[in-house]
């Protein structure tokens, strides 16, 4: 049979079978064969509506690498043993002007 379900704290009398496939239902029809789940539409429609419309971005540059630069020393970490390494604070502030590279300190 199908995988079953029990959430605890939602009233149910018994187990519940789940169909466990993902099918997004409210994706536009322009979104449904854009790849990896329909999420390569979002990001390009976002950055088409920032240019059409002037709609601010979600993700900002320091948003976009503060998200990928702890997968990228993740993967540097392991190949140095699991080393710890520090993630750089990317924003400007007090210690870093606009457009300077950050620092290791």
């Amino acid at each position: 049979g199908k995988p079953m379900l029990w959430f605890a704290d939602a009233q149910m009398h018994d187990m519940a079978e789940i169909d466990w496939r993902f099918e997004r239902s409210d994706a536009p029809g322009e979104a449904r064969q854009s790849g990896h789940g329909d999420a390569d539409y979002y990001v390009h429609a976002t950055f088409r509506d920032a240019v059409l419309k002037g709609t601010a971005f979600e993700f900002d540059v320091y948003k976009a690498i503060e998200t990928a630069a702890p997968a990228i020393l993740a993967a540097e970490s392991i190949d140095q043993d699991s080393k710890p390494l520090r993630v750089p604070e990317f924003r400007p502030g007090a210690k870093r002007a606009a457009g300077e590279m950050p620092t290791e300190s």
